[in-house]
C-alpha cells in the first residue's frame, strides 16, 4: 500500500503534481483529481493541455523490474495490433513509490458493462478471443519473465519451476503425500507432453475486469503486470 503522509490526501496530490511536473515537463496540468478505482493501483486523473493523463501508483506490485516487464509486455501487445494503454513516463523512485504516467482511455470495465448488457457477451468475448490469438503470435525462444531475468530454455523447465514454487507456499502437513512424490508425479506428466520449442506472450490475468468497453465495444486490454 502507499503510505499516506501525515496530511493525507493534500500531500499526496501535491506529490502527484510534482511527479507530473518532472516526468512530463512540457505538459500543463489544468485539474487533478482521484481517478477511477483500481484493484492493483491508485489512480489520479489529470486534465492537461495534451489531453487527460492517468498517474498510476502501484499498490500490489511495486518492484521496478516487474513494472518494467509490464511496460515491455504492453508495448509488444500494442505493436502486434492490440489496443492497449500508452505510457508517457515511468518513475521508479519517487516519494510516493514507483509511478507510471499513461494516457487516459475512456470506457468502463467489461464486467460492469456486461451486467447491464448480457446480450453483448458474444461480441465482447469474440474480441477478447481475437486479442488472445494476437498475443500468442508474439513469440520468443526462451520461456519465463518478460525481461529475461527468469528465463528457461524449455517449457518443461519453466513448468517444473512453477510447480515447485507453488508447493513451497503450501504447508506440507496438509498435502496427501510428500512434496517429493508430487514433484516426481508432475515431472513424469510433463515428460509425456509434446515438446514446445517457442514461447508465446501470455497475459496471465485475462478476465473481463481487465477489458475496457467503450461505445458498446471491447476497446482496450489492460494490466499486463502478470505477463510471461
Amino acid at each position: 500500500m502507499v503510505n499516506l503522509p501525515a496530511n493525507g490526501e493534500a500531500m499526496v496530490e501535491a506529490g502527484v503534481r510534482e511527479l507530473l511536473a518532472e516526468a512530463c515537463a512540457t505538459v500543463n496540468v489544468h485539474t487533478l483529481q482521484p481517478g477511477p478505482t483500481g484493484y492493483s493501483s491508485r489512480l489520479w486523473l489529470a486534465e492537461t493541455d495534451e489531453g487527460p493523463l492517468l498517474v498510476r501508483l502501484p499498490l500490489r506490485s511495486r518492484d521496478p523490474e516487474s513494472l518494467r516487464g509490464m511496460l515491455v509486455a504492453t508495448r509488444l501487445a500494442s505493436e502486434a495490433g492490440i489496443t492497449t494503454v500508452r505510457y508517457r513516463a515511468f518513475c521508479p523512485n519517487t516519494p510516493l513509490g514507483p509511478a507510471l504516467v499513461q494516457e487516459y482511455r475512456p470506457g468502463e470495465r467489461a464486467t460492469e458493462f456486461l451486467k447491464r448488457h448480457p446480450e453483448e457477451l458474444d461480441r465482447v468475448a469474440s474480441t477478447v478471443g481475437l486479442w488472445t490469438g494476437m498475443l500468442h503470435r508474439i513469440q520468443r525462444t526462451l520461456f519465463g519473465g518478460i525481461l529475461g531475468a527468469s528465463t528457461h530454455t524449455t517449457w518443461a523447465q519453466q513448468v517444473k519451476l512453477r510447480v515447485a514454487d507453488a508447493l513451497k507456499e503450501i504447508d506440507a502437513g496438509v498435502l496427501p503425500v510428500k512434496t517429493e512424490e508430487i514433484l516426481a508425479a508432475f515431472e513424469r506428466a510433463i515428460g509425456e507432453l509434446p515438446k514446445i520449442n517457442r514461447a508465446s506472450l501470455v497475459h496471465a490475468d485475462l478476465y473481463f475486469d481487465n477489458v475496457l468497453v467503450h461505445e458498446n465495444k471491447a476497446a482496450c486490454l489492460l494490466d499486463f503486470e502478470h505477463a510471461y
